[in-house]
Order: structure tokens, then C-alpha cells, then sequence
């Protein structure tokens, strides 16, 4: 899964550090939790986000790089799948139901955000 999102709002959480991230990319939705310490992007960037089963590329130091596992998945008002990066939360959200099937629960996954090059 690979998508163009606009990191549409950055709340932070009640846990000291951890931001709550929105990205709109489109017919899908991302929130996600992330540390303070490893957030390189700001509301209202533009950026790439990828999401496989196999390392994609990332530049160290410049982009956010993760792994993580499929921890569920629900199909209640849309789809949406549950992923733990080590214990930081992803919730993808989406109508495409073909974009839900390319992920069963516990497989392992990768998750780059990046800068979009456009």
C-alpha cells in the first residue's frame, strides 16, 4: 500500500511525548500515535506513506521507518486495519475493501512516511 497524505492534524496525547497524527490521503484515512522524538513531519505537510510486508527503502534520519505487526482487522462503518508498531498504534480506515484484504492479522509489516517529491 502506497499513498500521497497530507499530515492533516497533530494533536498531542495525553501520554507525556506522543503525538496523535491524522493523515488524509484520499479515500483512506490514517491515525496514528508517534513519539515526539521520531516525528520529522509537521501539520500540513505533504507526504508519502508506505505500508508492505517487505522493507521498502527509507533515507535514516530523514524519514519515519517502522515495523510492526497487524494486530486486527474490522469491517464496522468502512474498513479499517489495526496495526502495533511496537506498542504505537495505527488505525487505517478505508471503503476499498480490496486496499483490507491485502493484510490478514499478525502479519508482519513495514511502515515508511516520507516527503512527498511533489
Amino acid at each position: 500500500m502506497r499513498l500521497k497524505c497530507v499530515l492533516s492534524e497533530v494533536q498531542r496525547s495525553y501520554i507525556p511525548n506522543i503525538y496523535l497524527w491524522t493523515l488524509n490521503c484520499g479515500d483512506v484515512t490514517i491515525k496514528m500515535d508517534i513519539h515526539r522524538l521520531v516525528a520529522p513531519f509537521r501539520q500540513g505537510d505533504s507526504v508519502e506513506v508506505e505500508i508492505s510486508k517487505s522493507l521498502p527503502e527509507f533515507t535514516k534520519g530523514k524519514d519515519f521507518a517502522a515495523r510492526g505487526y497487524v494486530i486486527t482487522k474490522r469491517s464496522e462503518d468502512g474498513y479499517k486495519i489495526l496495526i502495533s508498531l511496537w506498542g504505537f498504534l495505527v488505525v487505517v480506515m478505508t471503503k476499498d475493501k480490496k486496499l483490507f484484504d491485502e493484510f490478514e492479522p499478525m502479519d508482519e509489516v513495514y511502515m515508511v512516511i516520507r516527503a512527498s517529491k511533489t
